[in-house]
């Protein structure tokens, strides 16, 4: 897209915004009226759209205000996580992996309690080879 194309998109978009935030100024009765929150919207779309530095030097409206509405409300952020250790679970035990030479393999989880027949396992599977 063409910056005079870009232009001429952002004067369309700008147009309608403009209007609503000059009938406000001129209807207000007060000179330190805050701006309404349905302008303020129209022009936080507008400049997530087309930039905010853009948009104000536009519609003659203060870059800080805007940017704050353009970003959202900010969540707080915590000022202390507790972090727990993960839950070791049960001894688990041991893995023990055999592979023969013709790629065959043989996985086997051994309790810690009981371990007495892994080494009859491993005979067994080498026989069958």
């Amino acid at each position: 897209m063409s910056s005079k194309t870009k232009s001429k998109q952002f004067l369309c978009d700008l147009e309608p915004v403009r209007r609503q935030l000059e009938e406000w100024r001129r209807s207000r009765k007060n000179q330190r009226a805050l701006t309404p929150p349905h302008v303020w919207e129209a022009m936080a779309l507008l400049a997530r759209t087309h930039g905010i530095n853009r948009v104000c030097r536009a519609l003659r409206v203060d870059y800080y205000a805007l940017k704050r509405r353009v970003q959202g409300p900010q969540a707080a952020l915590p000022t202390f996580v507790e972090v727990f250790p993960p839950i070791a679970p049960q001894a688990a035990g041991d893995i023990v992996e055999v592979e023969d030479r013709r790629g065959r393999k043989m996985t086997l989880r051994l309790s810690p309690n009981n371990r007495a027949d892994t080494l009859a396992l491993i005979q067994s599977f080498w026989r069958r080879t």
